[in-house]
C-alpha cells in the first residue's frame, strides 16, 4: 500500500478510536448522573482538569527551548524552513506579494509582534487572554451536553450522529 492509503487508514482508525471513548465516556457520565450527581459538578470537575496540562504545557515548553525540538530524534528547525523556504516561493510566485512586504512580514512574526515569542510561538499572556474567550463556550457546550444526558440516552446520540 502507498504511504497516502495508509495515511487514510489511520485517519479511520483514529476517527473510530474518538469516537469509540466519546460514546463510553458518555455512558460513564449518564451512570453517574442516574446516581444522582449534579450535571453542574461533573461538567465543572471535567472542565477543571484541563489544569493537569498547564505542568505538561510547561515541560514540553522547556524541552524545546533546551533542545530545540521536542522530538530528539528529528531536527525541527530545518523543516520549520523548508517550510517558511516554500511559502516563500508560492507567495513570490503568485506576484501577489511584493518581496519588501514578505521581509516586513518576516520581521514582524521574528521580533515577537502580535503575541508571539522569538521562535514563533504564541506567549503566555496571548494563550491566556484566548482561554478567557474560549472556556465560557467550552463549559456551556459541555454543561449542555451532560443535561441531555440527564433526560435522553447516549443511544439516542448515536443513532442521530450516524444516520444524519
Amino acid at each position: 500500500m502507498s504511504r497516502k492509503a495508509w495515511r487514510w487508514v489511520l485517519g479511520l482508525i483514529y476517527i473510530f478510536a474518538v469516537a469509540t471513548i466519546w460514546i463510553a465516556a458518555s455512558f460513564v457520565v449518564q451512570s453517574v448522573v442516574d446516581a444522582g450527581v449534579s450535571p453542574f459538578l461533573i461538567t465543572f470537575i471535567c472542565n477543571s482538569l484541563f489544569v493537569v496540562y498547564l505542568p505538561l504545557f510547561e515541560i514540553g515548553r522547556y524541552l524545546e527551548d533546551s533542545y530545540g525540538s521536542l522530538m530528539f530524534w528529528r531536527n525541527k528547525r530545518s523543516h520549520l524552513l523548508e517550510l517558511v523556504e516554500s511559502d516563500k516561493a508560492v507567495l513570490l510566485g503568485q506576484g501577489g506579494v511584493k518581496s519588501d512586504r514578505l521581509e516586513s512580514l518576516e520581521l514582524e512574526v521574528g521580533s515577537g509582534g502580535k503575541g508571539l515569542d522569538e521562535k514563533g510561538r504564541w506567549t503566555r499572556l496571548r494563550v491566556a487572554k484566548v482561554s478567557l474567550v474560549i472556556c465560557p463556550f467550552w463549559f456551556l457546550a459541555q454543561l449542555t451536553f451532560n443535561l441531555s444526558l440527564k433526560y435522553t440516552t447516549v443511544t439516542t446520540f448515536c443513532f442521530f450522529f450516524i444516520f444524519v
